[in-house]
């Protein structure tokens, strides 16, 4: 599964357009659902040197890059939209500020749509599987190590202009966000999706990226997690084997 940390990651380049003179903001979607990847593109004429970012109630900044006098500055970031959040109108407040003096401060609205409801699976466990799965502590701790490795921001850019592909081939056989009940007591909204195939299937990478993180996890099981540069990365639980290491550059693909 792809996962979008929400922190701002900017890429700065020239355009070569000495026309603008004011500051303009495009967003890929203004219609959007649990899930999707939004996009925000900001071009400036002047080097934008702070800037605040409010989205689904929490903050963002971002991280400056200085390439040198430039006509035209163009930033842009990308946002994962969390699976549980209400169908309504979401602001999305910006400020930006060129040394100490604002150069945009307003807000954008988003319209967040009902996710199509799917089928609530139930999983039955045996006594001794379903107290490992049902492991809230263990279960935290894992959380923070893949927080953390989320949390590894990177202004490099490894994926390319083309498409994210599916790790591999198979059923989906859970989908992203859906409802999950453990042997009839306690449910859990899946954060991924699962593509059932056979035992030893290879595994590839979905884009270009680095891979961070190496973990056997009681839960998860085998994992690995990419990054593939500006905030974006690729996590894969549940690894019969791992092939790769630490620090290793994947192509896409491979």
């Amino acid at each position: 599964m792809i996962r979008l940390f929400s922190t701002l990651c900017l890429s700065l380049f020239l355009l070569g357009a000495s026309w603008a003179t004011e500051i303009i903001c495009t967003f890929n979607a203004t219609q959007i659902k649990p899930g999707d990847i939004i996009r925000m593109d900001i071009f400036s004429p002047e080097p934008v040197t702070d800037a605040h970012i409010r989205l689904f109630n929490r903050k963002h900044t971002f991280m400056k890059r200085n390439e040198g006098q430039l006509v035209i500055y163009h930033y842009y970031m990308f946002f994962g939209v969390p699976r549980r959040l209400k169908p309504q109108t979401y602001e999305c407040k910006v400020t930006l500020k060129s040394n100490t003096k604002i150069i945009l401060n307003r807000a954008y609205e988003f319209n967040l749509l009902a996710a199509k409801k799917g089928k609530k699976s139930k999983l039955k466990f045996k006594p001794k599987k379903n107290k490992i799965v049902d492991d809230r502590d263990t279960l935290a701790k894992e959380g923070v190590l893949l927080s953390r490795a989320f949390k590894h921001l990177n202004t490099r850019r490894y994926f390319d202009q083309t498409p994210f592909i599916l790790p591999c081939k198979g059923t989906i056989t859970s989908p992203f966000g859906a409802t999950r009940q453990y042997n009839g007591s306690y449910s859990r909204y899946h954060s991924g999706v699962d593509i059932g195939n056979k035992t030893g299937t290879l595994i590839n990478a979905p884009q270009n990226g680095r891979v961070i993180l190496i973990k056997p996890m009681k839960i998860h099981g085998n994992t690995i997690v990419m990054d593939h540069g500006l905030g974006i990365s690729s996590v894969f639980n549940h690894l019969s084997e791992v092939l790769v290491q630490t620090g290793q550059y994947v192509k896409k693909g491979k």
